[in-house]
């Protein structure tokens, strides 16, 4: 689906639409028209209950009548036999069903046999009426057989059963003395029996003629069973225990229905649901249930769906397809609009404005979009506008370390030489505390020396020329490092506004690539490719801001280590000072010593005090050209570390300067990717013409120059790289 067309995509979905809502309305159907089949099948199911249940009534009334008459052919068979008569002097041994001893009866005689012996009469009777025929003798206030005759093929009931004295046939024939007729049992099954009393001479009864059916004949049984719905079911008869009298039945379903009080449902049986119908009330204390195959209701239901289905299938899928191309033009031409000016947003024209006159969903995105793009292009001039800023900053940062570097060289030299001469100085001084001890050695001898002393005193104010000229020297070089100090501090103080107005710089581009990534996420997939510039900006403008804190850092070291050689050579010329006011006051004192040699010679105890005196100050000077030299070291350590923190200082303004090349680089690899394309007008029309595509510009049609492009050739840096190379720099 990802190379269909919105179009195809637009219909696909439509029909698919019209699909879901055929189905879904063919279920719904499917399924009224299931629950509606399974009523029907119950309403005919309980249409065929009914009507077995007539006729089970009927077939029991024809049961009563043949019964009835059957014991009137019994009882008429018996008396053309003969009288029934009881004889005290013959007696009957019959074992009695439950007893383990025979019983002694009287014996009945009908004709000329007894009844326990033989009974034709009865076998005529049966053999007449097709059903089985006993007699049963009255003893102890119990009916018990003593004879019978069964159809052929088929046993009477064997002698010796009996029926109780509480039995409605007992209180009947016994009490009452008249016919009785319902349901016995035999071998635990039921059947249908008539009773005739049988009386004496003396109008007493003696026993009763029996005449005994199955409750259900194999005929009506099959009838029963056959009972269905359209040739599918089954019904059985139960008894009043619940006992089924036609075969075939499924048990489970008879269990269902003995402890179940409803006389309908469903039951599932062996993977199959049956619908059912239970009739009570029957003759007899009987009960009929009737059970069909749901699956059978059903037959049928299938394939009516279907032809409905397939019926009413062509006018809605020809609908769903009119809709669907007529809906995706309809559909596409705003979106048309839309996905031409992204692409010439993408291509880096902003200009495109959007129809946003209609105050529905694709007016408000045509407005969003329109907001969007005068975003975008204002983003990108402000980007543009601040990697130009920070190029400038970047090259102004280099300048004023490469100057800071070279008045650090400045200072190193100038205190090299500050220290030589003050060594120098010292050496003298040394040689003049030398010669002064040697004088006052010789101070015996210095009436036979005036010419010697005269000489040395010479030679005295000759060096201390020379020390004042090499004291003045220092005191030059001193002022020379003071004003390189402070022209160092101004310029760490101009680099710290220049650090700050770089941090300026990238706070403001970190807003703007912040604003830049906000505005590409809501564009979605069109700023995808300003999301990736965005974050590139953001990485240059942070890594501007950790270059520009690490400058501040050096900055504040050499302003640190510049008051610390200012403070050093203050004291340099304080020493300074000291040591040629002490050396004048030595060539004063050498010089009136030259001349009062000649005058006094008679004044040499003043000469020793003034020798003492001489070499006390000789020994104070050669003490503070000691600490000059000390001092000129420390300069010379504190320039050494200033002119490392300049080459830090250099290094890092080369690498902001490098940043600040990435950021248009990356600016004109964007641009150069994004060819600009026709511009259409900002104000929207009734009916705007769709524009032509941004066409991409080939290589004979190379755009020109930008003016950031000779603003980076002009200060060395270099060009954007061709457009195959571009993507792989931009990663990088």
């Amino acid at each position: 689906m990802r190379h269909v067309s919105f179009p195809v995509r637009l219909t696909l979905l439509v029909i698919g639409t019209a699909l879901a809502a055929i189905l879904a309305t063919t279920l719904g159907q499917s399924r009224a028209a299931r629950q509606g089949f399974v009523e029907n099948g119950r309403a005919a199911l309980e249409h065929v209950a009914a009507t077995l249940a007539q006729a089970i009534i009927l077939q029991s009334r024809l049961e009563e009548e043949g019964i009835r008459a059957d014991l009137d052919i019994a009882r008429t068979t018996v008396e053309l036999a003969g009288f029934p008569v009881v004889e005290p002097l013959a007696e009957a041994e019959i074992l009695l069903d439950g007893e383990a001893t025979p019983s002694i009866l009287p014996s009945i005689k009908v004709g000329g046999s007894y009844l326990h012996e033989s009974a034709p009469a009865l076998s005529k009777a049966a053999s007449l009426t097709r059903a089985q025929v006993h007699f049963l003798q009255l003893h102890q206030n119990r009916l018990v057989r003593i004879a019978g005759g069964a159809p052929e093929g088929k046993q009477p009931w064997p002698q010796g059963s009996w029926l109780a004295p509480d039995h409605p046939a007992t209180r009947s024939l016994t009490h009452e003395q008249r016919p009785w007729m319902g349901i016995v049992e035999h071998d635990g099954s039921p059947w249908l029996a008539a009773y005739s009393p049988v009386k004496d001479l003396g109008d007493q009864v003696i026993g009763a003629v029996e005449v005994v059916r199955p409750l259900i004949r194999l005929e009506f049984g099959r009838f029963v069973h056959a009972t269905g719905v359209g040739g599918a079911g089954s019904a059985c008869l139960l008894d009043a225990q619940g006992r089924p009298l036609t075969p075939q039945a499924p048990p489970k379903l008879l269990s269902h229905v003995r402890t179940t009080h409803t006389r309908q449902g469903e039951f599932a049986s062996d993977g199959e649901t049956l619908v059912w119908q239970q009739v009570s009330d029957l003759p007899w204390g009987m009960r009929a249930v009737l059970w069909v195959p749901q699956a059978h209701l059903l037959s049928g239901l299938q394939a009516r769906i279907l032809q409905g289905v397939l019926t009413s299938l062509p006018v809605p899928l020809a609908l769903a397809l009119l809709v669907g191309i007529g809906g995706s033009h309809l559909l596409l031409r705003p979106v048309a609009r839309m996905a031409e000016a992204a692409t010439c947003a993408a291509a880096g024209d902003y200009s495109r404005r959007l129809d946003a006159s209609h105050p529905d969903a694709i007016g408000q995105l045509s407005h969003a979009m329109n907001v969007l793009l005068a975003r975008l292009e204002g983003l990108f001039a402000e980007i543009h506008q601040a990697a130009g800023q920070i190029t400038d900053a970047a090259t102004d940062l280099s300048s004023s370390s490469h100057g800071l570097l070279t008045q650090v060289a400045a200072t190193v030299s100038r205190s090299e030489h500050v220290t030589a001469s003050t060594h120098t100085m010292e050496t003298n001084l040394d040689a003049v505390a030398a010669a002064m001890e040697e004088a006052s050695a010789n101070a015996q001898v210095l009436t036979q020396s005036v010419e010697e002393i005269s000489a040395h005193m010479n030679r005295m104010r000759d060096d201390a020329a020379a020390s004042r000229a090499t004291a003045d020297a220092a005191m030059g070089h001193a002022s020379a490092a003071a004003d390189t100090t402070r022209q160092l501090e101004a310029a760490s103080r101009r680099i710290d506004e220049i650090t700050g107005l770089i941090h300026s710089i990238a706070t403001r581009t970190q807003i703007l690539a912040l604003n830049a990534t906000i505005e590409a996420a809501r564009a979605g997939e069109a700023g995808r490719s300003f999301a990736v510039v965005a974050r590139e900006i953001k990485d240059l403008a942070q890594k501007t801001a950790e270059a520009t804190a690490e400058v501040e850092a050096a900055l504040s070291s050499i302003r640190e280590k510049a008051h610390a050689a200012r403070e050093h050579n203050d004291q340099v010329q304080t020493m300074l000072a000291t040591t040629l006011t002490s050396m004048t006051a030595v060539a004063e004192a050498v010089s009136i010593q030259a001349h009062s040699v000649q005058e006094s010679s008679t004044a040499i105890s003043h000469l020793f005090l003034g020798l003492q005196e001489i070499s006390a100050k000789t020994t104070t000077i050669a003490a503070l050209c000691q600490d000059t030299t000390q001092d000129m070291t420390a300069v010379h350590h504190a320039t050494d570390t200033l002119h490392a923190e300049g080459e830090t200082i250099r290094a890092k303004a080369h690498d902001l300067e490098l940043l600040a090349q990435r950021l248009l680089r990356l600016i004109l690899h964007d641009k150069a990717q994004r060819p600009q394309s026709v511009a259409t007008s900002d104000a929207p029309q009734t009916h705007p013409r769709q524009s032509p595509p941004c066409p991409p510009k080939t290589s004979e049609q190379a755009p020109q120059a930008s003016p950031l492009s000779r603003f980076l050739r002009r200060h060395g840096a270099q060009t954007p790289p061709p457009p195959a190379a571009r993507r792989h720099d931009a990663m990088q």
